[in-house]
């Protein structure tokens, strides 16, 4: 999706401003985001578990005057699980809790936002969540949580995540804002029969650790 996106959006972009040897194709335009985790306390406090922690990398092509051109691109992500009983299904890591950082693309003053358009599904999807599925369903409510030097809107979904062929019922909590010269995403997917799980994402939430280069845009 997102490299669908990129070449959507940023091609007339690319095309007027790159330089020469992007458009030659003698080199490569590189954009990174700073590494996003969780603090260790925040994590050993809720009893959820590292599960991964690190750079994804992605080569995004363009088409430049029919030519293919490259554009690499270093998000940074950390996933973190829980394992809650299920019932039938036993103890399973059914709680997720996903942060991504993603870099602003700047070509001559010009700036795409690369995950503006990716689903909640998407994210989860992309990081290798524990679900066979997830579907997202109604808007349920909303809550505000501090997280990186600023209050936070968390937004609350029902939804459905399959686990070894059975759905089970969900909350998906997601967040989306600026920090810095980065874009942050959080999505959390926890069952809704599970007590106390609402109150460990928030924890997570404030405990995001994520070093920008450039003051807090909100």
């Amino acid at each position: 999706m997102q490299r669908r996106l990129l070449a959507l959006v940023a091609v007339g972009v690319v095309v007027l401003s790159a330089g020469c040897g992007f458009l030659l194709g003698l080199e490569s335009l590189t954009f990174s985001s700073s590494p996003i985790a969780v603090s260790d306390q925040a994590v050993q406090e809720t009893g959820y578990e590292e599960a991964a922690v690190g750079p994804q990398n992605e080569s995004v092509m363009f088409s430049v005057f029919g030519q293919n051109r490259t554009v690499e691109v270093t998000n940074h992500v950390g996933r973190y699980e829980r394992s809650v009983d299920l019932g039938p299904l036993g103890s399973q890591r059914a709680a997720t809790f996903v942060a991504l950082s993603s870099p602003e693309i700047e070509v001559a003053g010009n700036t795409v936002n690369p995950i503006q358009n990716i689903s909640d599904g998407e994210i989860l999807e992309r990081v290798g969540a524990r679900y066979e599925s997830v579907s997202v369903e109604e808007q349920t409510g909303t809550r505000t949580a501090e997280s990186l030097g600023n209050s936070r809107t968390l937004t609350r979904f029902n939804g459905t995540a399959t686990v070894e062929g059975t759905g089970i019922p969900v909350f998906l909590e997601t967040a989306r804002f600026k920090h810095g010269s980065d874009y942050v995403v959080v999505v959390a997917v926890y069952p809704q029969d599970v007590p106390g799980e609402a109150e460990r994402v928030g924890t997570l939430f404030a405990g995001l650790d994520h070093t920008a280069d450039t003051e807090d845009d909100g």
